[in-house]
């Protein structure tokens, strides 16, 4: 009850916050990286790291709403070990559903010249051609699944050891 009482639980939940702000920037550095070459100047790419940052927290609320609300809950489910694994499973998942959607988008983009939207999911949703330009995709784009599986392994290594370490929290 003690840890419980002491914060720590919210101590995780502000670090893996400010972690998925990190991830959502390093999104937009990848983004960059990828279609340098259809933006004029880099000054105005970087007033949008500061300017972005309304629209990741955004982001940030939607897909891990549920991650966040079970880190709240003021019960001690939330401190035991299923409770503890349902929320590092939660969190996971909202980074690698947001990690593949930025990373699509990274290659997409060259393409269309916009963002991704919803549209993604008429493109989708055309019948069997969807998977043959899968295939295409993957063999035409195997380093941004690289990229992706780098970010599930740094994301867990990071959830494993320092957000425990640094609340006091033992696993």
């Amino acid at each position: 009850m003690k840890k419980y009482l002491s914060g720590g639980q919210y101590k995780v939940l502000l670090i893996r916050l400010l972690f998925a702000f990190f991830l959502f920037a390093l999104y937009r550095l990848l983004f960059l990286f990828f279609n340098y070459q259809y933006f004029n100047s880099i000054d105005n790419y970087l007033f949008s790291f500061f300017y972005g940052l309304r629209f990741d927290a955004s982001a940030i609320f939607a897909f891990y709403f549920p991650f966040t609300f079970l880190s709240l809950l003021p019960f001690r489910f939330v401190t035991n070990k299923l409770g503890r694994q349902i929320i590092f499973y939660l969190y996971l998942l909202a980074t690698i559903i947001t990690a593949a959607f930025n990373l699509l988008d990274c290659v997409y983009f060259s393409f269309t010249h916009t963002r991704t939207t919803s549209d993604i999911f008429n493109v989708i949703g055309l019948g069997s051609d969807f998977s043959t330009l899968l295939l295409q995709y993957v063999r035409d784009f195997w380093f941004a699944f690289l990229i992706l599986g780098c970010i599930i392994v740094f994301t867990i290594f990071f959830l494993r050891h320092a957000c425990i370490a640094q609340a006091g929290l033992a696993k």
